[in-house]
C-alpha cells in the first residue's frame, strides 16, 4: 500500500460487481496460485503495447513493478496518479462520468498500483472494474503478479507496521468483490480470494495481453528483461518490510539510474535504445489528447524536428526569419511615472499588473522595498526570487511599463498588451510552453545561476499569467496549472580530490557519504557547484471544462562549466538550451574557475555533444544561449574581482566598444566558426538574415581529442559500458557513426538575447551586475525570441485548448 491505513472504517457505498458467476477456487488450485511463464509468446517479447496496467493485489510486488519500469525510463504511476490524488479516487471520478477508468488520472506509460484507501475503506478497481479496464483499453498490456500465499498473508497481516488496523483487517472492513464473508480471516480464505481473482482475470483478459509475474521466482529479473526488453538490473525488491523479511534487509532497493522518467530513450536489455513509437497512448476516449506521435514521425506527420536526412543534408523548412531578425534588432521602450503617457497606457494594460504594481507604476514616490522580497505573492514583479537572487536593488532602478519594439515596422510585439488586449492567449511564455505541451515535449536548461534564473522566470511567468487571468476573469477555468519538484541525483564516480571533479569527474573526499547520497557536498568540497538534483516544472493546460489535457516539462540542470557527467541525465530532453560563461575568467585564456579548462576547449566539447545529441534523433533540438551582459563599472562591464570596484559601486552602462557582445560571446563565435558553418553557406533556400541563428556542425563524437568531450570523459574514467551503449545507440540511428568513427552532422540554434538584458537598472543589486531581478516584460520578450527561434523546428500542432 502507499498511504498509511486509518483505523476507523465507516460504511462506504462503492461500485461493486455482483458475485454471481465468479469463478470458484475449486479444481486445480495450484494453477491459480502459480504464474504461467508462457502466458506471452516469445514472438511478442519487447513488442508489448502500452500502457501497462497492473491488476495484481496490494503487497504483491507493486513497488517492484513501479521501480522496474521507472528505472527503464518509463513514466510510471504508483498509488497516486495526480500529484497527491490516489489513482483509486480518480478512477472513481472517471467511472462516475461514464468514462474509461483512467481518463481522469493523467497519461502515463505504467500504472503499477491502482487500488487505495478512500474514506477509510479499501477500494480495488482491479476486482470491481475489471471488465471496464479490459474493454476501455483494448491495446493495453495487463500485468498480474503472484507471490507465495504464506508470504503474502504474513505481509498483509503486519502492514503497515506502525498502525493497529492492518491491511488484512481492511480487506474485511471494505466491500471487496470475491472475498467470502463470515469465514474468518485465515490464510485459506485469502488464498481462495486470490485464486478467484486470478481465474477471473484469466477468463476476461485476452491471453496475448496478460503477463503473469511471479515475484518469488529467482529468475524473475531475467524473465522481466526478456519480456519487456529492459535492462535486467532494473529489477529489485522495493518497499520491503525488513522486520518481516530479514533476509532482504541488506538487499539494495532498486535505484532509478536516470532519476526521472524517459520520453525517447529506454534502458533496454542490450543498452540504451529508442522507444517504440506506440508509447504514451491516449487513454480511453480522450481522442483530443496529443499522443507520442506528436514527437517525431507520427502517422499524422507532426514532429518536433524534421530537417535531417540520412546523408546529413539539410532540407528546407518553414521559416520566420524576418520576424526573428526584426525582434533581434529591436529596442526597449520604457515609460515611467514621470511621463504623462503612462496613465492611458496603464488603463489599457491593467490586466497584466497586480494592484500593488499599478500603484508602483503610477506613484511619484517609490518606496525602496524592491530588494526585500517580503511580499506573499511570489510572482510580483521586482520582488520575486529568481534563483538565489531577488529584488531590484540598483540605485538607478525605477518602475517602468516596458515593451520591446521590433525594428523596421516599429511594431510592439505580443509582450505589450496595449497592442493586443487578449494577453492571456498572446503571452509569449504561454505560447512557447503550449507549443511544447502540444508536442508532449521536455525543454531543458543547462547552465549556471543565470540559466537557473531563466528557468525560474519561465515558471513564474506561467503562474503569474494564470493568477492575473483569475483576478481579471473571475469564474473562468484555469489557463495552466504549474507543479514544481526536485529530482535527486547521485554521482557514483570514484573519490578523488577537489580538482578531480571537473578534471576527471571524480567526486571530492566524502567521509560520511552525504555527498554520494545527494544530501550535501562534503565539508571542504567545492560548495554548490555539483548538481545534486534536477529541478522540474510541469505545466498542465486545460480545456474548457477545466480538465488537464496536455503537459509540458521544463527542467534545469546545474553546470558551472562544461559538465560531461550530467549528460546521462539529459537523454529524454527534447530541447536543450545550454550555456556557460560567467564562471570563466573574462581575460587571458578564459580559464574555468571550476573546470580549469579554457572556455574555447569546453565550447568545442559542448558543440560536439550538442551536435551528436540533435543528429541522433528527429525529436531533438539543440540551442546555445548567448552570454548576458554584465554591467560592472569597468572598461568592458566584466567582473575582475572586488578590488577592481569602488566601494560605492553601482551598475553602469556598457562602453560603446562592447555594446553588442562582450568577450564571452566572441569566444562562442570563434568556437562555432572552428567547427560549424552558417546555415546559409550550405542551404541556398535559407534566409540570409537568419544565418547567425543556425549553425550546421560536423563532429566526430568518438574522436581522440585533447579537450574533454563526453567520450574522452568516459574513456578517462574507464566507463566502458557507457561507451559501448553510446556506440550502439548511435549505430541505431540513420546518419549514425560507423565502425571507424564517421562524422555526424547536426544543427545548433543560437538564442541571442544579449541586447534584451542590456538594461543596467534591472540587476538585483549594485554589487551584483550579472544577475537580474524579476521583470515579467523582460522575460516575456526573451521567451518570445526563443519561440520565434524554435517555431520552424517545432512544427505547429492543432491546439484544442
Amino acid at each position: 500500500m502507499g498511504d498509511s491505513v486509518i483505523p476507523a472504517v465507516p460504511t462506504l457505498d462503492l461500485p461493486r460487481k455482483e458475485e454471481g458467476g465468479t469463478p470458484s477456487s475449486s479444481g486445480n488450485v495450484d494453477s491459480c496460485l502459480r504464474a504461467r511463464k508462457d502466458s506471452i509468446p516469445q514472438s511478442m517479447y519487447g513488442n508489448l503495447t502500452l500502457p501497462f496496467i497492473n491488476l495484481g493485489l496490494p503487497k504483491m510486488g507493486t513497488s517492484s513493478i513501479h521501480a522496474f519500469f521507472g528505472c527503464a525510463g518509463y513514466e510510471a504511476k504508483h498509488h497516486k496518479c495526480l500529484k497527491a490524488e490516489l489513482c483509486a479516487k480518480c478512477i472513481l471520478q472517471s467511472i462516475s462520468q461514464r468514462l474509461p477508468p483512467l481518463t481522469q488520472c493523467g497519461i502515463a506509460d505504467v500504472y503499477s498500483q491502482i487500488d487505495g484507501n478512500i474514506a477509510h475503506a479499501l477500494y480495488l478497481p482491479q476486482t470491481e472494474l475489471l471488465e471496464e479496464f479490459v474493454h476501455g483499453y483494448p491495446n493495453a498490456t495487463f500485468l498480474l503478479t503472484f507471490r507465495s500465499m504464506e508470504k503474502w498473508y504474513h505481509s498483509i497481516s503486519n502492514w503497515p507496521p506502525t498502525i493497529p488496523t492492518k491491511l488484512k483487517d481492511l480487506f474485511f472492513l471494505s466491500p471487496v468483490t470475491g472475498l467470502p464473508s463470515g469465514k474468518g480471516r485465515t490464510l485459506q480464505v485469502f488464498s481462495d480470494f486470490f485464486c478467484n481473482h486470478v481465474q477471473r482475470v484469466r477468463a476476461i483478459v485476452p491471453p496475448h495481453r496478460l503477463v503473469e509475474i511471479d515475484i518469488d521466482d529467482p529468475t524473475i529479473s531475467t524473465q522481466m528483461a526478456d519480456i519487456f526488453d529492459v535492462e535486467e538490473e532494473c529489477w529489485g525488491l522495493a518497499n520491503v518490510n525488513a522486520n518481516l523479511d530479514p533476509e532482504m534487509k541488506h538487499n539494495k532497493t532498486v535505484a532509478f539510474p536516470w532519476y526521472h522518467v524517459g520520453k525517447l530513450m529506454i534502458r533496454g536489455k542490450n543498452g540504451v535504445m529508442r522507444r517504440n513509437g506506440n508509447f504514451r497512448l491516449p487513454l480511453g476516449n480522450a481522442s483530443d489528447m496529443m499522443d507520442s506521435s506528436d514527437i517525431g514521425g507520427g502517422s499524422n506527420g507532426h514532429q518536433i524536428k524534421g530537417n535531417d536526412t540520412g546523408d546529413g543534408m539539410h532540407t528546407a523548412m518553414p521559416d520566420n526569419c524576418q520576424q526573428l531578425i526584426a525582434h533581434e534588432n529591436g529596442h526597449w521602450h520604457h515609460i515611467t511615472h514621470a511621463d504623462s503617457a503612462i496613465f492611458p497606457v496603464l488603463n489599457d494594460s491593467a490586466h497584466i499588473y497586480f494592484p500593488q504594481e499599478m500603484s508602483w507604476l503610477k506613484s511619484q514616490t517609490i518606496s525602496r522595498d524592491f530588494g526585500t522580497c517580503q511580499y506573499s505573492n511570489r510572482n510580483l514583479m521586482y520582488n520575486t526570487l529568481l534563483g538565489h537572487q531577488g529584488g531590484c536593488g540598483v540605485k538607478a532602478f525605477k518602475p517602468t511599463h516596458s515593451a520591446w519594439v521590433n525594428k523596421k515596422t516599429n511594431s510592439v510585439p505580443e509582450t505589450d498588451p496595449s497592442r493586443k488586449p487578449d494577453y492571456f492567449t498572446s503571452s509569449p511564455t504561454l505560447r512557447l510552453v503550449r507549443r511544447l505541451a502540444n508536442a508532449n515535449a521536455t525543454l531543458c536548461f543547462s547552465g549556471d545561476s543565470i540559466d537557473y534564473q531563466i528557468y525560474v522566470a519561465l515558471a513564474s511567468n506561467l503562474e503569474r499569467i494564470d493568477q492575473l487571468h483569475t483576478l481579471h476573469n473571475p469564474g473562468k477555468h484555469k489557463l495552466v496549472s504549474v507543479m514544481m519538484r526536485e529530482i535527486p541525483v547521485t554521482h557514483s564516480t570514484n573519490p578523488g580530490n577537489r580538482d578531480d571533479w571537473f578534471l576527471r569527474g571524480r567526486r571530492p573526499p566524502d567521509t560520511d557519504v552525504s555527498f554520494v547520497d545527494a544530501h550535501q557536498p562534503p565539508p571542504g568540497g567545492f560548495g554548490h557547484y555539483a548538481m545534486r538534483s534536477i529541478l522540474e516544472t510541469k505545466a498542465y493546460f486545460h480545456d474548457e471544462q477545466g480538465s488537464k489535457t496536455k503537459e509540458a516539462r521544463i527542467r534545469y540542470y546545474m553546470s558551472y562549466g562544461w559538465s560531461p557527467w550530467n549528460v546521462d541525465f539529459m537523454e529524454d530532453c527534447n530541447v536543450i538550451v545550454m550555456n556557460f560563461a560567467l564562471h570563466y575568467t573574462p581575460d587571458g585564456e578564459h580559464l574555468g574557475m571550476e573546470t580549469k579548462h579554457q572556455l574555447r576547449d569546453d565550447m568545442l566539447a559542448a558543440i560536439t555533444y550538442l551536435t551528436n545529441f540533435t543528429s541522433s534523433n528527429d525529436n531533438r533540438v539543440a540551442v546555445w544561449r548567448s552570454a548576458l551582459p554584465q554591467h560592472f563599472a569597468t572598461t568592458d562591464g566584466h567582473f575582475y574581482g572586488w578590488k577592481k570596484l569602488k566601494k560605492e559601486h553601482t551598475c553602469s552602462p556598457i562602453g560603446k566598444n562592447n555594446k553588442t557582445q562582450q568577450v564571452y560571446n566572441k569566444v562562442y563565435d570563434e568556437a562555432f566558426s572552428e567547427m560549424c558553418q552558417l546555415e546559409q553557406q550550405i542551404d541556398s533556400t535559407a534566409n540570409q538574415s537568419c544565418d547567425q541563428s543556425r549553425h550546421r556542425c560536423k563532429v566526430n563524437p568518438v574522436a581522440e581529442v585533447d579537450y574533454q568531450t563526453t567520450f574522452k570523459f568516459w574513456n578517462d574514467n574507464n566507463c566502458t559500458k557507457r561507451i559501448e551503449r553510446e556506440q550502439l545507440r548511435l549505430s541505431n540511428f540513420s546518419g549514425g557513426i560507423g565502425e571507424h568513427g564517421d562524422h555526424v552532422t547536426g544543427t545548433i540554434h543560437r538564442w541571442n538575447i544579449f541586447n534584451l538584458f542590456d538594461v543596467e537598472w534591472w540587476h538585483s543589486k549594485d554589487m551584483d551586475c550579472s544577475h537580474v531581478c524579476y521583470v515579467p516584460s523582460l522575460f516575456e520578450a526573451a521567451f518570445e525570441r526563443l519561440e520565434l527561434l524554435l517555431s520552424p523546428v517545432v512544427t505547429p500542432l492543432i491546439d484544442t485548448t
